[in-house]
Parts: C-alpha cells; structure tokens; sequence
C-alpha cells in the first residue's frame, strides 16, 4: 500500500505541483519501491536533477541579497548539503509519505531523505520553474 500522500505533501510544501504530479509522486519514492519504477530514468535521474537546483536556488538568493561569494559558497554547502536537506525532510513531516521497497528494513536512512527532497524540488522545478521552487523551499523554510 502507498503511503504517498498528495494533499499532506502539497500542505506541507504550500504547492500543488499541478504541473508536474506525476513528478511528485515519483518524488516520493525511494529507490527499489514500485513507483520507481514508473520512469524508465529510475529515481536517480530526477533525484540528480532536483539536487543541481536546490544548489541554483541557494546561489541565486545569496546572489540577490547581497552576499559575498565566500557566503554564498558557505551556505550552498551547509543548506545544501545532504545532512541537512534530510534533516528538513523529516522535521518537516514528509519522510511519513515515502513509499519504501518491500523489505526495507530499519528507519529512513538519511541518504533516501535527502534524494526525497532533491526529487521534490526537481518535480516543483518541472512543475513552475524557479518561481515553484522558490514557493516550495519558503513553505520548508529555506
């Protein structure tokens, strides 16, 4: 059974991501789960796109306020790192709505959180552009 969940995601991330849902449903599935499967790229594709963007997104805002590039380097590798996009992934409440592989033993490890958050901000970039993603990462707080 899914424990994917659309509406708790797009309360959660203050967006629809109408124009891509599919995307987002693929998001929300780690690595080995049957949605996975559903895109013939597999989850790392969008996982890798996602990541390059979350990355685009923390430069452009340190860009726009004014940071040096020394701070806007720093910021990309603390608030872009894996750790912590986990970390805002399941203090958020969206790890609950994984679909894991049968079997799956032990809780989320970090990795399949953070690849989460990155399919999600790829999914939110295919679904409006930067305008989404931005949307989605002040919903999350970023």
């Amino acid at each position: 059974m899914s424990r994917f969940n659309r509406a708790g995601v797009e309360s959660i991330c203050g967006s629809t991501f109408s124009g891509a849902p599919e995307k987002l449903e693929a998001a929300f599935a780690a690595p080995g789960s049957y949605l996975a499967l559903l895109d013939p790229r597999g989850h790392a594709a969008q996982t890798s796109f996602g990541a390059q963007v979350v990355q685009f997104y923390l430069a452009e805002k340190g860009y726009r306020a004014g940071l040096t590039k020394a701070e806007i380097q720093s910021t990309m590798s603390s608030r872009g790192s894996n750790a912590h996009l986990a970390a805002v992934f399941a203090e958020k409440g969206l790890s609950r709505y994984v679909d894991l592989p049968n079997g799956y033993q032990g809780g989320m490890q970090p990795a399949t959180a953070s690849s989460g958050f990155c399919a999600m901000i790829g999914a939110a970039y295919e679904s409006g552009g930067m305008a989404e993603v931005a949307r989605v990462m002040e919903s999350l707080g970023e």
